[in-house]
């Protein structure tokens, strides 16, 4: 998955917000622990929980497995919408995560993580995240004066 700018930006640092995980009701099922190493890795991790935990409604910055179905209910019922990313090589999963019944956020991946955008992309979310398309072919000209 990559690793991390900073653990101590994260919530809950010490367990990359898997204690919330388990007092929330859920179980651990695999890893679940920072590796003690230079860098800020966690360990691929595997977590069983409701969807209607708040620890679930929170952006999680990690990967999250359900059925398709599942996982576009749960993608839209959070209040955040910046981006989202499925990894499949199946075309009607594809299809069905970018299409009009799909996910919902401003920038809908496919096959690439959620981080990053480049130069004319219109990066902005939807719901609680993002406040317009930043990023857009004319954002340029917020920055230059034009002479008179």
């Amino acid at each position: 998955m990559g690793f991390f700018r900073s653990l101590t930006r994260l919530p809950d640092p010490t367990r990359f917000g898997f204690s919330s995980t388990s007092e929330q009701g859920g179980k651990i099922l695999f890893g679940g622990s920072i590796i003690d190493s230079e860098g800020n890795f966690v360990q691929p991790s595997i977590v069983e929980i409701a969807p209607s935990a708040q620890v679930v409604k929170g952006e999680l910055f990690g990967p999250v497995l359900y059925t398709l179905n599942e996982a576009i209910e749960i993608n839209n019922s959070v209040p955040q919408g910046l981006s989202s990313s499925i990894f499949t090589c199946k075309p009607e999963i594809i299809f069905k995560w970018i299409g009009p019944h799909g996910s919902d956020c401003g920038i809908v991946n496919v096959n690439i993580p959620t981080n990053g955008t480049e130069i004319g992309g219109a990066f902005g979310g939807e719901k609680a995240t993002g406040g317009g398309r930043e990023v857009g072919s004319d954002s340029w000209k917020q920055y230059i004066r034009r002479p008179t």
